[in-house]
Protein backbone atom coordinates (compact mmCIF):
# COMPACT_ATOMS: atom_id res chain seq x y z
CA UNK A 1 0.00 0.00 0.00
CA UNK A 2 2.85 2.38 0.82
CA UNK A 3 4.55 1.65 -2.50
CA UNK A 4 1.30 2.17 -4.39
CA UNK A 5 0.77 5.50 -2.67
CA UNK A 6 4.29 6.60 -3.50
CA UNK A 7 3.82 5.71 -7.16
CA UNK A 8 0.42 7.37 -7.39
CA UNK A 9 1.71 10.58 -5.85
CA UNK A 10 4.74 10.64 -8.11
CA UNK A 11 2.70 10.07 -11.26
CA UNK A 12 -0.08 12.51 -10.35
CA UNK A 13 1.74 15.74 -9.51
CA UNK A 14 4.24 15.92 -12.36
CA UNK A 15 1.88 15.60 -15.39
CA UNK A 16 -0.30 18.51 -14.34
CA UNK A 17 2.72 20.70 -13.65
CA UNK A 18 4.47 20.18 -17.00
CA UNK A 19 1.27 20.84 -18.98
CA UNK A 20 1.38 24.48 -17.89
CA UNK A 21 4.75 25.13 -19.54
CA UNK A 22 6.22 24.91 -23.05
CA UNK A 23 8.72 22.24 -24.10
CA UNK A 24 11.86 24.21 -23.32
CA UNK A 25 10.84 24.48 -19.65
CA UNK A 26 9.76 20.89 -19.02
CA UNK A 27 13.09 19.80 -17.55
CA UNK A 28 13.14 22.67 -15.08
CA UNK A 29 9.50 22.15 -14.04
CA UNK A 30 9.95 18.41 -13.64
CA UNK A 31 13.07 19.01 -11.57
CA UNK A 32 11.25 21.45 -9.28
CA UNK A 33 8.32 19.09 -8.72
CA UNK A 34 10.32 15.93 -8.05
CA UNK A 35 12.90 17.74 -5.90
CA UNK A 36 10.17 17.85 -3.27
CA UNK A 37 10.41 14.07 -3.02
CA UNK A 38 14.16 14.28 -2.61
CA UNK A 39 14.01 16.89 0.16
CA UNK A 40 11.38 15.07 2.22
CA UNK A 41 13.89 13.21 4.45
CA UNK A 42 15.26 16.55 5.67
CA UNK A 43 12.12 17.10 7.74
CA UNK A 44 10.73 13.55 7.91
CA UNK A 45 13.82 12.03 9.56
CA UNK A 46 13.94 14.33 12.64
CA UNK A 47 10.14 14.50 12.86
CA UNK A 48 9.77 10.72 12.78
CA UNK A 49 12.55 10.31 15.36
CA UNK A 50 10.78 12.74 17.70
CA UNK A 51 7.39 11.07 17.25
CA UNK A 52 8.84 7.60 17.78
CA UNK A 53 10.40 8.69 21.05
CA UNK A 54 7.27 10.47 22.26
CA UNK A 55 4.46 8.20 21.04
CA UNK A 56 6.01 4.89 20.01
CA UNK A 57 5.81 3.16 16.63
CA UNK A 58 2.01 2.89 16.42
CA UNK A 59 1.41 6.42 17.60
CA UNK A 60 4.01 7.87 15.22
CA UNK A 61 2.44 6.08 12.26
CA UNK A 62 -1.04 7.30 13.16
CA UNK A 63 0.07 10.93 13.56
CA UNK A 64 2.03 10.91 10.30
CA UNK A 65 -0.82 9.17 8.49
CA UNK A 66 -3.42 11.71 9.59
CA UNK A 67 -1.10 14.66 8.88
CA UNK A 68 -0.17 13.43 5.40
CA UNK A 69 -3.82 12.71 4.55
CA UNK A 70 -4.99 16.19 5.54
CA UNK A 71 -2.13 18.07 3.87
CA UNK A 72 -2.23 15.97 0.70
CA UNK A 73 -5.98 16.30 0.22
CA UNK A 74 -5.87 20.06 0.74
CA UNK A 75 -2.99 20.55 -1.71
CA UNK A 76 -4.41 18.09 -4.25
CA UNK A 77 -7.47 20.32 -4.67
CA UNK A 78 -5.16 22.98 -6.14
CA UNK A 79 -3.70 20.69 -8.83
CA UNK A 80 -5.44 21.32 -12.15
CA UNK A 81 -4.66 20.95 -15.83
CA UNK A 82 -4.43 24.16 -17.89
CA UNK A 83 -7.71 25.10 -19.62
CA UNK A 84 -5.92 25.24 -22.97
CA UNK A 85 -2.80 23.31 -23.90
CA UNK A 86 0.27 25.51 -23.59
CA UNK A 87 1.84 26.06 -26.98
CA UNK A 88 5.27 24.59 -27.47
CA UNK A 89 7.57 27.50 -28.26
CA UNK A 90 10.87 25.70 -28.34
CA UNK A 91 13.78 27.95 -29.14
CA UNK A 92 16.90 27.17 -31.08
CA UNK A 93 19.20 24.86 -29.13
CA UNK A 94 16.49 23.67 -26.74
CA UNK A 95 15.07 20.19 -26.51
CA UNK A 96 12.70 19.10 -29.31
CA UNK A 97 9.04 19.99 -29.17
CA UNK A 98 6.88 17.25 -27.66
CA UNK A 99 5.47 14.42 -29.70
CA UNK A 100 1.80 14.49 -30.78
CA UNK A 101 -0.46 14.70 -27.74
CA UNK A 102 -2.38 11.60 -28.86
CA UNK A 103 0.60 9.31 -28.30
CA UNK A 104 -0.96 6.65 -26.08
CA UNK A 105 0.70 3.90 -24.09
CA UNK A 106 0.16 1.29 -26.84
CA UNK A 107 2.27 3.34 -29.22
CA UNK A 108 4.88 3.92 -26.54
CA UNK A 109 5.41 0.26 -25.63
CA UNK A 110 5.83 -0.75 -29.27
CA UNK A 111 8.75 1.64 -29.81
CA UNK A 112 12.40 0.75 -29.41
CA UNK A 113 12.99 3.98 -27.47
CA UNK A 114 10.71 2.77 -24.67
CA UNK A 115 12.67 -0.43 -24.10
CA UNK A 116 16.01 1.36 -24.21
CA UNK A 117 14.78 3.88 -21.64
CA UNK A 118 13.37 1.06 -19.52
CA UNK A 119 16.72 -0.71 -19.37
CA UNK A 120 18.56 2.54 -18.66
CA UNK A 121 16.12 3.44 -15.88
CA UNK A 122 16.34 -0.03 -14.32
CA UNK A 123 20.13 0.00 -14.29
CA UNK A 124 20.30 3.55 -12.90
CA UNK A 125 17.79 2.82 -10.13
CA UNK A 126 19.46 -0.49 -9.28
CA UNK A 127 22.87 1.12 -8.90
CA UNK A 128 21.60 4.08 -6.90
CA UNK A 129 19.45 2.06 -4.52
CA UNK A 130 22.26 -0.46 -3.93
CA UNK A 131 24.09 2.35 -2.13
CA UNK A 132 21.15 4.23 -0.66
CA UNK A 133 19.54 1.06 0.69
CA UNK A 134 22.77 -0.09 2.39
CA UNK A 135 24.44 3.23 3.20
CA UNK A 136 24.53 2.76 6.97
CA UNK A 137 25.92 -0.77 6.66
CA UNK A 138 28.44 0.24 3.98
CA UNK A 139 29.84 3.03 6.12
CA UNK A 140 30.01 0.80 9.19
CA UNK A 141 31.79 -2.01 7.34
CA UNK A 142 34.30 0.11 5.43
CA UNK A 143 35.17 2.38 8.34
CA UNK A 144 35.44 -0.44 10.84
CA UNK A 145 32.64 1.13 12.84
CA UNK A 146 34.51 4.41 13.29
CA UNK A 147 32.11 6.50 11.19
CA UNK A 148 28.48 6.57 12.28
CA UNK A 149 25.58 7.54 10.04
CA UNK A 150 23.02 9.87 11.50
CA UNK A 151 20.70 12.71 10.67
CA UNK A 152 23.44 14.72 8.97
CA UNK A 153 24.15 11.93 6.49
CA UNK A 154 20.44 11.48 5.79
CA UNK A 155 19.90 15.21 5.39
CA UNK A 156 22.97 15.76 3.20
CA UNK A 157 22.03 12.92 0.85
CA UNK A 158 18.49 14.33 0.64
CA UNK A 159 19.86 17.75 -0.30
CA UNK A 160 22.13 16.24 -2.97
CA UNK A 161 19.22 14.11 -4.19
CA UNK A 162 16.96 17.14 -4.56
CA UNK A 163 19.77 19.21 -6.07
CA UNK A 164 20.39 16.54 -8.69
CA UNK A 165 16.75 16.58 -9.73
CA UNK A 166 16.65 20.34 -10.06
CA UNK A 167 20.03 20.86 -11.73
CA UNK A 168 19.63 17.95 -14.14
CA UNK A 169 16.26 19.29 -15.22
CA UNK A 170 17.73 22.72 -15.89
CA UNK A 171 20.74 21.34 -17.77
CA UNK A 172 18.61 19.01 -19.86
CA UNK A 173 16.56 21.97 -21.08
CA UNK A 174 19.77 23.47 -22.41
CA UNK A 175 21.80 20.45 -23.55
CA UNK A 176 19.15 17.79 -24.14
CA UNK A 177 17.76 14.99 -21.97
CA UNK A 178 19.71 12.05 -23.36
CA UNK A 179 23.05 13.86 -23.37
CA UNK A 180 22.56 14.95 -19.77
CA UNK A 181 21.50 11.44 -18.79
CA UNK A 182 24.67 9.94 -20.29
CA UNK A 183 26.85 12.32 -18.25
CA UNK A 184 24.95 11.49 -15.05
CA UNK A 185 25.27 7.74 -15.61
CA UNK A 186 28.99 7.92 -16.32
CA UNK A 187 29.69 10.14 -13.30
CA UNK A 188 27.90 7.68 -11.04
CA UNK A 189 29.84 4.79 -12.59
CA UNK A 190 33.11 6.56 -11.75
CA UNK A 191 32.01 6.99 -8.13
CA UNK A 192 31.16 3.29 -7.90
CA UNK A 193 34.70 2.43 -8.93
CA UNK A 194 36.26 4.54 -6.16
CA UNK A 195 33.73 3.59 -3.45
CA UNK A 196 35.73 0.52 -2.29
CA UNK A 197 38.55 2.85 -1.20
CA UNK A 198 36.39 5.15 0.93
CA UNK A 199 36.89 4.87 4.68
CA UNK A 200 36.69 8.36 6.19
CA UNK A 201 33.94 10.86 6.95
CA UNK A 202 34.88 13.21 4.10
CA UNK A 203 35.11 10.41 1.55
CA UNK A 204 31.75 8.92 2.51
CA UNK A 205 30.15 12.36 2.49
CA UNK A 206 31.38 13.12 -1.05
CA UNK A 207 30.73 9.61 -2.38
CA UNK A 208 27.20 9.36 -0.99
CA UNK A 209 26.53 12.92 -2.18
CA UNK A 210 27.43 12.09 -5.78
CA UNK A 211 25.35 8.91 -5.66
CA UNK A 212 22.39 10.83 -4.26
CA UNK A 213 22.83 13.59 -6.83
CA UNK A 214 23.00 11.14 -9.75
CA UNK A 215 20.08 9.08 -8.49
CA UNK A 216 17.96 12.21 -8.10
CA UNK A 217 18.97 13.46 -11.54
CA UNK A 218 17.61 10.32 -13.16
CA UNK A 219 14.25 10.83 -11.46
CA UNK A 220 13.97 14.21 -13.18
CA UNK A 221 15.40 13.24 -16.57
CA UNK A 222 13.29 10.19 -17.33
CA UNK A 223 9.86 11.84 -16.83
CA UNK A 224 10.95 14.86 -18.89
CA UNK A 225 12.15 12.50 -21.64
CA UNK A 226 8.80 10.69 -21.67
CA UNK A 227 7.05 14.03 -22.10
CA UNK A 228 9.39 14.90 -25.00
CA UNK A 229 9.04 11.55 -26.74
CA UNK A 230 5.32 10.85 -26.30
CA UNK A 231 3.72 14.17 -25.39
CA UNK A 232 2.04 15.62 -22.32
CA UNK A 233 -1.61 14.64 -22.79
CA UNK A 234 -1.14 11.01 -21.75
CA UNK A 235 2.00 11.61 -19.73
CA UNK A 236 0.58 10.31 -16.45
CA UNK A 237 -0.07 6.79 -17.72
CA UNK A 238 2.93 6.74 -20.05
CA UNK A 239 5.38 7.67 -17.33
CA UNK A 240 3.64 5.41 -14.86
CA UNK A 241 4.46 2.46 -17.11
CA UNK A 242 8.10 3.49 -17.49
CA UNK A 243 8.32 4.18 -13.76
CA UNK A 244 7.90 0.46 -13.07
CA UNK A 245 11.56 0.22 -14.11
CA UNK A 246 12.40 2.08 -10.90
CA UNK A 247 10.48 -0.60 -8.99
CA UNK A 248 12.47 -3.35 -10.69
CA UNK A 249 15.74 -1.63 -9.80
CA UNK A 250 14.55 -1.02 -6.25
CA UNK A 251 13.63 -4.68 -5.82
CA UNK A 252 16.86 -6.20 -7.09
CA UNK A 253 19.48 -3.53 -6.27
CA UNK A 254 19.47 -3.68 -2.46
CA UNK A 255 18.89 -7.45 -2.56
CA UNK A 256 21.87 -8.01 -4.83
CA UNK A 257 24.15 -5.84 -2.71
CA UNK A 258 23.02 -7.62 0.46
CA UNK A 259 23.61 -11.08 -0.98
CA UNK A 260 27.10 -10.13 -2.14
CA UNK A 261 27.97 -8.60 1.23
CA UNK A 262 26.70 -11.67 3.10
CA UNK A 263 28.68 -14.02 0.88
CA UNK A 264 31.96 -12.10 0.75
CA UNK A 265 31.90 -9.75 3.74
CA UNK A 266 32.45 -6.82 1.37
CA UNK A 267 30.45 -4.67 -1.03
CA UNK A 268 33.31 -4.41 -3.53
CA UNK A 269 31.85 -6.78 -6.13
CA UNK A 270 28.49 -4.99 -5.86
CA UNK A 271 30.19 -1.69 -6.70
CA UNK A 272 31.83 -3.15 -9.78
CA UNK A 273 28.57 -4.72 -10.98
CA UNK A 274 26.78 -1.40 -10.50
CA UNK A 275 29.52 0.45 -12.40
CA UNK A 276 29.26 -2.01 -15.29
CA UNK A 277 25.47 -1.60 -15.44
CA UNK A 278 25.80 2.19 -15.43
CA UNK A 279 28.37 2.15 -18.24
CA UNK A 280 26.07 -0.17 -20.18
CA UNK A 281 23.13 2.20 -19.65
CA UNK A 282 25.26 5.15 -20.77
CA UNK A 283 26.21 3.23 -23.91
CA UNK A 284 22.54 2.62 -24.66
CA UNK A 285 21.89 6.38 -24.61
CA UNK A 286 23.96 6.67 -27.80
CA UNK A 287 21.27 4.76 -29.72
CA UNK A 288 18.25 6.17 -27.88
CA UNK A 289 16.29 8.40 -30.24
CA UNK A 290 12.92 10.07 -30.08
CA UNK A 291 10.45 7.78 -31.90
CA UNK A 292 8.64 8.91 -35.01
CA UNK A 293 4.94 8.65 -34.19
CA UNK A 294 1.85 9.14 -36.25
CA UNK A 295 0.04 12.47 -36.11
CA UNK A 296 -3.44 12.83 -34.71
Amino acid sequence: MAGSGFGLGYAAATPAAIKWFPAEKKGMITGIVVSGFGLAPVYIAPLAKHLLGAYGVNGAFRILGVAFTVVTLLLARMITNPPVAVAATATAGSVPAPAPSSSVWREMVTSRAFYLLYIEYTFAALAGLMIIGHLAKIIAVQSGGLVQTGFMFVASMAVFNAGGRLLAGLLSDKFGRIRTLAVVLLSQACVMLVFPGLNGMAGFFIGSGVVGFSYGACLALFPATVADFWGSKNFGLNYGILFTAWGVGGMFGPLLAGRIADASGSYQLAYYIAAALLVGAAALTTITRRPVLREG
